[in-house]
């Protein structure tokens, strides 16, 4: 019991009773809206092989806020029995330094991980397999979802 409740008339001490969030002492643990804890990210898009044979992602930036720690993307559906996908920093420009290197070929339901590189905004792009060669004919859009767990 608190020290102050001793102090406390019966009145007092009954409304303490029936609502004990009142008196708090000590102990216990909360989980701050901070915690660095994993988090979730799903993304939706499209991509494609150009007409030009060249790879090309038909969605927005799907970005998301890294901690340190391991990344593990899913790919949870596609309309190809698998991707390629890379995960870079944001800033990263040459692809050297990637958390995710480009061009690895990820089958759907499979995951790969890697330990975040190269700053906390990290970006997933996805593309159809075999775009980037001279003679990689063009292609129909292809939709996906991947989900990322990654640290906070």
């Amino acid at each position: 019991m608190c020290p102050a409740m001793s102090r406390l008339t019966a009145e007092v001490l009954t409304i303490a009773l029936l609502y004990p969030g009142l008196c708090a002492c000590g102990g216990g643990s909360s989980v701050s809206p901070t915690d660095p804890g994993p988090r979730t990210a799903t993304f939706s898009g499209m991509t494609r092989i150009a007409n030009n044979g060249v790879c090309s992602s038909l969605s927005g930036r799907h970005e998301f806020d890294a901690g340190s720690g391991m990344v593990t993307v899913t790919l949870t559906m596609a309309a190809a029995p698998r991707l390629q996908l890379q995960v870079c920093a944001s800033s990263e420009v040459n692809h050297t330094n990637c958390t995710i290197p480009p061009f690895v070929a990820l089958p759907v339901g499979q995951s790969i991980s890697a330990t975040v590189k190269g700053g906390r905004v990290q970006t997933v792009t996805l593309y159809p397999e075999g775009c980037g060669a001279p003679d990689s004919p063009p292609g129909d859009p292809i939709s996906y979802t991947v989900t990322v767990a990654y640290p906070g």
